[in-house]
């Protein structure tokens, strides 16, 4: 596990390694500090445990929390409570369209205290916790297989310290496709592969034709090891040329070692 403690200079408003998918902040007394509603993630795993020390500054009808999985703003998991009544709900996005999974109220919540927001994810089972206590678990069927995981706030009323994530692996991914025998042996093919769910392309490049079924290794510690790829390969030379092969096929994504 990695532990992000906050601990910059006063002011500070980046954070190596992050990608902000919305709002901005800074870093005041080595906490952080949100100067809206903001949204920042970290590299991160499909599975594993995320926690953070949320603290109210007031009793705030907006929510605060953490986001996993996820690989852009429209695309993401988010668990969060908001001070005013320890409201505690969860979130699926997905192209963009936002579900509530579950809701309920937090018994014994005392707005304006700080909490220790915690979630953890193997494979389809998500469980959130406050302050250890499990609270709510949830059977993600969003379909997603980002791997960014950090902080949601709905406003600056929240500042948050001690972002503990497991961070990103640098083993190498892997997927296996086959290849018709028209295509095996022959040269000047290239390749592509996109993730499935959200077309992004992933990995690129010269496709070894000699053998079937071939077996494609890159570096991209954004795929997680649950995503499933499509592989386009093709021969075409040029942008008129209406006699090129194309050949497609889909595989999931395993870790090379594993």
């Amino acid at each position: 596990m990695t532990l992000e403690t906050f601990d910059y200079t006063d002011g500070t408003s980046t954070i190596p390694g992050t990608t902000v998918y919305l709002g901005s902040f800074t870093i005041q007394s080595n906490v952080f500090t949100p100067a809206e509603s903001t949204r920042i993630v970290w590299e991160s795993e499909y599975d594993g445990s995320w926690s953070t020390i949320i603290d109210p500054a007031s009793s705030d009808t907006a929510n605060a929390g953490i986001i996993i999985r996820g690989s852009d703003i429209d695309n993401h998991l988010s668990f969060f409570f908001r001070a005013s009544d320890g409201l505690l709900r969860g979130e699926k996005r997905v192209a963009g369209s936002g579900t509530t999974v579950f809701s309920k109220t937090v018994s014994g919540y005392a707005s304006g205290d700080a909490r220790t927001l915690r979630v953890d994810a193997t494979g389809t089972a998500i469980e959130v916790y406050l302050d250890d206590v499990l609270q709510q678990g949830w059977a993600d069927d969003s379909g997603l297989s980002g791997v960014q995981a950090g902080i949601r706030t709905d406003s600056s009323n929240y500042t948050f310290d001690d972002f503990s994530y497991p961070a990103a692996s640098t083993t190498l991914r892997q997927v296996t496709v086959d290849l018709p025998a028209a295509v095996v042996g022959e040269s000047g093919y290239n390749y592509t592969l996109h993730n499935l769910s959200t077309m992004e392309q992933v990995d690129f490049g010269v496709l070894d034709t000699s053998s079937t079924p071939v077996t494609i290794q890159f570096d991209n510690t954004g795929v997680s090891s649950a995503a499933t790829l499509t592989f386009f390969a093709s021969n075409i030379d040029a942008s008129n040329d209406n006699t090129a092969t194309v050949v497609w096929d889909k595989a999931d994504v395993s870790l090379v070692g594993a």
